[in-house]
């Protein structure tokens, strides 16, 4: 299985993916479209918090 680095920009179609981490060194992966951006993240109790900009 391949490993996304850390910082590194990655295209993919009209996506460009950014794996990062918080202060916390938790995993966040980044994704920015022309339509938006999704910020997909751990919390606390093992479930997945994504945050979009494209949500209404």
């Amino acid at each position: 299985m391949n490993e996304l680095e850390q910082d590194k920009r990655y295209v993919f179609g009209d996506m460009i993916i950014v794996a990062t981490t918080d202060l916390d060194f938790n995993p966040i992966l980044k994704i920015s479209t022309d339509v938006g951006n999704v910020i997909v993240m751990p919390s606390s109790d093992n479930k997945i918090i994504v945050k979009s900009t494209t949500d209404k």
